[in-house]
């Protein structure tokens, strides 16, 4: 990477900053499948600074094709982050949103805008 031989300490701390984040939003996270996905991301960023800090690089070991079609090398700590991330943005898009309004709807049908209800 050319940052010295001291970098792959600095990544790891930049990772654990990152895991703090995640720990932060976990405990604001509002359902299961948002806590499962956040937690999937924290513990693969985590075996990826175990990885770092022990061998000074994060170890690739599963080189998946489909015949000549060949995609990313990975690991199980990197499938964990992307599952991971793929899970809150399928939650992002399925989720129950509360109603903003809950005035007195108007001859319309529409709710009232806040503060306007009599």
């Amino acid at each position: 990477m050319g940052l010295g031989s001291w970098s792959h300490l600095a990544l790891a701390g930049i990772a654990l900053g990152r895991r703090r984040a995640l720990a932060m939003w976990l405990r604001r996270a509002d359902n299961a499948l948002a806590a499962l996905a956040i937690g999937a991301i924290a513990g693969g960023a985590v075996g990826n600074v175990i990885d770092r800090l022990r061998y000074g690089a994060v170890v690739d070991f599963i080189h998946a094709h489909i015949g000549d079609w060949s995609w990313y090398v990975f690991n199980v700590a990197d499938a964990a982050i992307v599952c991971g991330v793929g899970a809150l943005i399928l939650e992002s898009q399925f989720r129950r949103r509360p109603r903003q309004n809950s005035g007195t709807p108007d001859r319309q049908g529409h709710p009232a805008p806040r503060g306007t209800e009599t």
